[in-house]
């Protein structure tokens, strides 16, 4: 009876109906008043009271009304309830929260970008309309269906890459455009795109496309180099560098929309709520798992996979002291997503000797950038670090490897364990064979010198 009502967590919650219809709401728990009461009881039984005097005074601060500054904003009646509506949690407001286009305008990250913070800002938010437009797209991918699985994916795809294209050219900040997946180069001349100092690639939606898995969207921002008053330069505009890329991330589209942004030394992941609109920072300053033991790899491709990858897999296999996961999906996104936050090892092998790789090397660079930012590794394998590679066109594919420091390295000395033995090797048969042909060479030499005497 005495205790105080009183509040302090807040949480969002959303009214979900059996039919998907959802409504956001805002609810207020009392956990004070549970406290308060257990304080009461505890000094109720230091006085001498009955337990039965106690659970009848919990009983009546429970059918306590709750005051009204701690009523939720959408009451929900009997009737409602035995319609189907239902609680669900949705975020928790303890803290304040920072969206995608406050986190942008830090003093860190407007220092980094100087004078153009403000374009890349604007640049971004193009980029985030575009992810919201595509997550609307694909929860009604229904409409694209023609019975035809490959021809229902290209038609979303070709979708999601003109989405792309056509909200990049609103912002007239982009002088270059490359879709990865459609191999489509869109230079952008004219008056309105005069002030244009920016070139990005992107990727309108992944491998994976299916309703039951999770699929994503991949971009990259690099700055133009040459001046408004020169023409665009293929080598120096387009064909940059990983080194050279001023941002990259991805979005990872799904039951819940997530945005992983990878700008100078910071890797930030935003969760898109539905009630504000916006991308809420929700994991700041992200850091690789170094869990181990979770391998990403589509086994079924085991026959064309070099030697390397099938010792390095049989390595993990035997290892009694440690479990061993598979986790693989098939979406680059989605497997990537997790492996940066769980651990483990995501793995792109070559499965054709003739064939340079299966993943793009712009694509390689979005995730290798992101990686390594987040003290993660990425890796092509015998070459080394994905990041070092140069770019000589656009369809340019690599082998690619990423995940946990541990685990990516342990794979790189794996191939160069079997290099140096092949290098052994040759040496040691090179040596036979100059030694085999000097002694041939020495008893040709004494037959000649018997003759002549």
């Amino acid at each position: 009876m005495g205790a105080a009502c009183s509040c302090k967590d807040h949480f969002s919650f959303s009214l979900k109906k059996d039919d998907k219809s959802e409504i956001q709401i805002h609810y207020t728990t009392t956990t004070d008043r549970k406290e308060s009461a257990d304080n009461n009881n505890s000094q109720k039984k230091e006085k001498g009271s009955s337990d039965e005097e106690i659970n009848e005074e919990e009983e009546e601060i429970k059918d306590l009304p709750v005051p009204d500054n701690q009523k939720s904003e959408f009451q929900i009646s009997k009737e409602q309830q035995n319609e189907g509506f239902t609680y669900l949690p949705f975020q928790t407001k303890n803290k304040e929260c920072v969206t995608l286009t406050k986190h942008l305008l830090t003093k860190k990250i407007s220092t980094y970008l100087k004078d153009s913070f403000l374009d890349f800002t604007l640049i971004l938010s193009q980029l985030q309309q575009g992810f919201i437009q595509i997550q609307d797209r694909i929860s009604r991918r229904h409409f694209y269906y023609t019975g035809e699985k490959a021809r229902d994916n290209k038609l979303l795809l070709d979708d999601c890459c003109q989405l792309f294209e056509d909200v990049l050219r609103e912002s007239e900040l982009c002088c270059v455009t490359y879709c990865i997946k459609r191999d489509k180069l869109e230079k952008y001349i004219g008056e309105n795109s005069s002030n244009a100092k920016y070139v990005i690639m992107f990727t309108g939606l992944d491998n994976q496309v299916d309703p039951e898995n999770n699929c994503g969207s991949l971009f990259a921002i690099w700055k133009r180099n040459t001046t408004k008053f020169r023409p665009l330069s293929e080598k120096e505009d387009i064909l940059q560098s990983c080194s050279s890329i001023i941002a990259s991330g991805y979005c990872m589209y799904g039951q819940c929309m997530n945005l992983i942004l990878a700008i100078n030394t910071d890797v930030n992941g935003f969760s898109y709520d539905v009630s504000q609109k916006e991308f809420i920072l929700t994991h700041p300053k992200i850091k690789a798992a170094q869990r181990t033991g979770i391998l990403s790899v589509d086994t079924s491709k085991e026959s064309g996979w070099e030697p390397p990858i099938k010792i390095f897999i049989n390595r993990k296999y035997q290892k009694k002291d440690k479990k061993l996961s598979l986790r693989y999906t098939g979406s680059l996104v989605a497997d990537a997503h997790r492996t940066l936050l769980y651990g483990g090892i995501l793995m792109y092998p070559l499965t054709n000797p003739n064939s340079e790789g299966d993943v793009s090397l712009i694509e390689a660079f979005i995730l290798g950038y992101i990686f390594e930012k987040s003290w993660g590794r990425a890796s092509q394998g015998e070459g080394g670090s994905v990041t070092q590679m140069k770019l000589y066109n656009l369809q340019q594919k690599t082998q690619f490897y990423c995940g946990t420091s541990a685990e990516v390295v342990e794979l790189e000395n794996v191939y160069l364990s079997i290099a140096r033995r092949q290098s052994i090797n040759k040496s040691i048969a090179s040596r036979f064979s100059s030694n085999q042909s000097i002694g041939l060479n020495g008893s040709l030499d004494l037959s000649v010198k018997s003759v002549h005497s």
